[in-house]
């Protein structure tokens, strides 16, 4: 007898669930003959160009240029699946509830781990790279560092800055070689020099750090020269700590946790390398692009020089930088425009369903009011393509237009934003912690400078933006 034969009933049961419960995980696991597909997969999306790189020349390009993301929209919807490296599929979104959804529930969407493994390498374990607690618990002792109290103390070194990028300028201008009154500048290089003097001065208390090793060397002697000065203080006396900086401040919130809680030095060191790298990429390229922007519209750039002019002095308090009301338009439109990082990248860690704020088409001709993703799925925000919605901004989203922020559409109301209703900063638990600050030294540059000089573009010179 074989031993089939003489296996009995509840064997052969036994056996049966075994190899169907088998087959049901490779199902599950390969997501093919799901009863519920992903909607990657149920979508409909712009076919690909390449195996290799799939849409990314468009989706991850710098920004969605000449009506790209309007062409995109008009055929799919705000939310669609795009191609993208090696054959792979992601979904890509500008739908505002889609977009609300995912930034406000970091527990269920996580940060690129592959992104995140590179800039911990760069940074050390800083707030861009924590998740979960330890990134609750990193923002909490920071959130004193970037609140309207200590933005207010350190106007004054930021204005600083702005008042010695001037004087270096016109210092160019009277050496010029171009003719007298004018001069050919590259205005990056010295926009990252500003942002670094500003992270570093304003930010850290050092000046002009390249590179890691640098930057970890000056931290680990600023943190001992801090809590030397805590310890000798002592007691309550922490709070008094010397130096209005960002470190001094973060010291100072940090003495006042429970032990528990508080940071060590190798943590410390890694928030002082993500104030340089991120406040240089932040406030340097945006600066850049500002300028760029504003020599590209004159009017705007008249209009802005009158109102800065016709401020009595050259060193405006926080305050009085906030009531100026065409400087607060135009930094929030060349924001809006130009934002620093286009698009944010997020994987579901379990099977979810995502809500949209307008019904989008699937392939069946279907109309669809929510998603499901599956764990492992790529979401792609697109930061730029919210801020541009020609049906929330209006048919002239993609211009350079202060005025607008004047008198604001109701729709722009329902985008995920933690200022002037634009996406730049994200939104949700991880927005970016230093948007005052990025603010605020926005504003403190472009005020000192209009002041002073008229931009215009060098027609020899092409102007594009590179995505390294």
């Amino acid at each position: 007898m074989s031993s089939i034969d003489s296996m009995g009933d509840k064997e052969m049961v036994a056996l049966a669930l075994i190899f169907l419960g088998s087959i049901y995980l490779v199902w599950k696991a390969i997501g093919v003959y799901s009863a519920i597909p992903s909607a990657i997969h149920i979508l409909r999306g712009p076919k690909s160009p390449s195996w290799l790189s799939g849409n990314n020349e468009v989706v991850r390009g710098p920004y969605l240029s000449n009506g790209a993301f309007e062409n995109l929209t008009e055929e799919y919807g705000t939310t669609f699946p795009v191609h993208g490296w090696f054959g792979s599929k992601e979904l890509f979104t500008a739908d505002t509830q889609a977009m609300a959804f995912v930034l406000n529930q970091p527990h269920k969407f996580h940060k690129q781990k592959f992104a995140t493994k590179v800039l911990r390498n760069i940074m050390g374990e800083g707030l861009l790279v924590a998740e979960g607690f330890e990134h609750k618990r990193q923002r909490k002792i920071m959130n004193p560092a970037f609140g309207v109290t200590a933005m207010r103390d350190i106007t004054p070194m930021l204005m600083d800055i702005a008042l010695e990028l001037r004087d270096a300028w016109k210092k160019e201008l009277t050496q010029s070689i171009s003719g007298p009154g004018w001069q050919i500048i590259n205005v990056l290089p010295w926009f990252n020099k500003a942002a670094l003097d500003m992270i570093g001065m304003a930010g850290i208390n050092v000046t002009n750090n390249r590179n890691r090793a640098v930057r970890e060397r000056i931290g680990s002697q600023m943190v001992r020269e801090k809590k030397l000065e805590a310890e000798q203080l002592g007691g309550s006396g922490t709070s008094h700590i010397g130096g209005k900086d960002l470190l001094s401040i973060l010291i100072r919130a940090n003495t006042q946790e429970n032990v528990a809680e508080r940071w060590d030095d190798k943590t410390l060191l890694a928030q002082i390398s993500t104030f340089l790298i991120a406040g240089q990429e932040s406030t340097g390229l945006t600066m850049t692009w500002g300028i760029d922007t504003l020599a590209r519209t004159p009017s705007a750039q008249s209009k802005l020089r009158d109102e800065a002019l016709a401020f009595p002095h050259d060193s405006p308090s926080m305050e009085e930088l906030n009531a100026l009301p065409y400087l607060n338009n135009v930094v929030k439109e060349i924001l809006r425009l130009r934002p620093a990082g286009t698009l944010l990248k997020r994987k579901a860690r379990s099977d979810t369903i995502i809500p949209l704020a307008q019904p989008i088409i699937d392939k069946n001709g279907k109309q669809v009011h929510e998603l499901f993703v599956r764990r492992g799925d790529s979401v792609l925000i697109h930061l730029y393509a919210a801020n541009t919605r020609t049906d929330l901004w209006g048919s002239d989203a993609l211009l350079f237009r202060p005025e607008r922020f004047d008198e604001l559409p109701n729709a722009v109301s329902d985008l995920p934003s933690i200022f002037g209703n634009i996406t730049s900063f994200s939104a949700g638990p991880t927005a970016c912690l230093g948007w005052r600050m990025a603010v605020l030294a926005i504003k403190a540059q472009l005020f000192t400078l209009i002041r002073e000089f008229q931009f215009d573009i060098d027609p020899r010179v092409f102007i594009t933006r590179r995505v390294k």
